[in-house]
């Protein structure tokens, strides 16, 4: 038998779990049978400069041992059209006490320009925000980066530090850029309220709702 609240006591929001499919994307959790995939991704010649090793290739024992070294979630991201992964979302870092978390995203060569990156972002950020009271979310970016996702900058993020010429590649340094994502900022924001909003309906009609 469920309690019922007091007549007078506050009323409580139903509860609506994070979504975590959206128009484009499933977010699934990381299993070993990913793995394979998710070394091909990180050494792959379009994404192994940008992303966590910077052009140095691991072993694969080694990428095994070290894919949840330091990790609080990450999920894979499938594009739902095709089934295929189509990229990583990763949070690190993660400091209740503070209320912030590090993010990080990849997506597979294959989509990039598609949807499937920004809404899996979305979605992702979304599912950190509602599970845990982190109030900002933190992106490392090398400056060679920015190209990709210097869209966001004024939009949603905000620069809050920067390591001058802190990474070495192709004859020169490179600058370590850190941005951030302000809770209630994004969660006003009108692109992202409709992601999420998108994703409910999609859930919703889903069950039959």
């Amino acid at each position: 038998m469920t309690a019922e609240p007091p007549a007078d006591g506050p009323a409580r929001r139903p509860l609506v779990p994070a979504p975590l499919s959206g128009v484009a994307v499933d977010l699934v959790p990381v299993t070993e049978e990913s793995y394979g995939y998710l070394y091909d991704l990180a050494t792959h010649p379009e994404v192994s400069v940008r992303w966590r090793y910077h052009g140095t290739v691991p072993n694969r024992d080694t990428f095994f041992a070290e894919i949840w070294a330091g990790i609080f979630a990450q999920l894979l991201v499938v594009d739902r059209a095709s089934h295929e992964r189509a990229g990583l979302v990763v949070a690190y870092q993660g400091n209740l006490r503070n209320g912030s978390v590090w993010m990080a995203a990849v997506s597979d060569p294959r989509f990039q320009g598609q949807r499937t990156g920004i809404e899996g972002s979305f979605l992702f950020a979304n599912y950190l925000i509602r599970t845990w009271p982190f109030r900002k979310i933190y992106f490392e970016i090398p400056e060679f980066n920015l190209d990709q996702f210097g869209s966001g900058l004024g939009r949603f993020w905000h620069e809050e530090g920067r390591f001058k010429e802190e990474l070495y590649y192709d004859g020169q340094y490179w600058d370590v850029v850190t941005v951030a994502l302000y809770r209630d900022e994004l969660d006003a924001h009108p692109l992202f309220r409709r992601a999420i909003e998108a994703a409910r309906r999609a859930a919703s009609r889903e069950r039959g709702g």
